[in-house]
């Protein structure tokens, strides 16, 4: 779960009330010089850790996705969250993965979904 509701916000829309869990991963990017030698030595050069939210959205009204598509469709967002390891707000530029929506019934909500924002700059 996310730290707080009022903790994440993407292009100054707070999203927790859309949102049911928000995972916080720090993916380190390794060099072309990185892997293990014949004798099982590891060794390379760690470029940076790029941190990456993974959301997952409730189930959406057709009103609800009309406020977050235009976040989901651009190629950029600004997301100001609350870093439980540096245990303070950051701003960061981000680009986000695919997205998509399903429902069964036309008239209903869409299903709940996921979409990942990942880090411009390392940390």
């Amino acid at each position: 779960m996310y730290i707080s509701k009022d903790s994440f916000e993407i292009n100054n829309i707070n999203i927790g009330r859309y949102v049911t869990r928000i995972e916080y991963q720090y993916p380190k990017i390794w060099g072309d010089d990185t892997g293990r030698n014949l004798a099982g030595s590891w060794s390379g050069t760690l470029l940076g850790i790029y941190p990456k939210f993974v959301i997952s959205f409730r189930k959406l009204s057709s009103n609800d996705i009309k406020t977050l598509a235009p976040i989901f469709d651009s190629a950029t967002q600004t997301i100001k969250y609350f870093d439980p390891v540096k245990n303070d707000y950051r701003t960061v530029s981000t680009y986000s993965g695919d997205w998509g929506i399903g429902y069964n019934n036309p008239h209903g909500k869409a299903e709940s979904f996921q979409i990942s924002f990942i880090c411009k700059e390392r940390r």
